[in-house]
């Protein structure tokens, strides 16, 4: 503080330093973000493909509706021939 007051040339020279830190700090948490974001959809990619594939090695697991061989469960009839 007190070189401000006894320089207060010497603000234009830290100004910049200052605004760069705080630009540094918003790369950083965007980066950060970025990665977890990253991580998650991994993560959350990978279980979904181990309960996809214990599902199909399941025989007792209900076939889908959109199965060809299922019979129809549309109260109307409309469904798939």
């Amino acid at each position: 503080m007190a070189l401000f007051v006894a320089f207060p040339e010497a603000g234009a020279f830290f100004a910049p330093a200052i605004e760069r830190r705080t630009t540094m700090a918003a790369s950083s948490l965007i980066v950060t973000l970025a990665l977890g974001t990253l991580c998650a959809v991994v993560v959350f990619s990978w279980i979904s493909k181990q309960r996809t594939e214990q599902r199909q090695a399941d025989p007792e697991a209900p076939k889908s509706t959109l199965a060809a061989d299922t019979p129809d469960t549309r109260p109307d009839g409309r469904g798939a021939p």
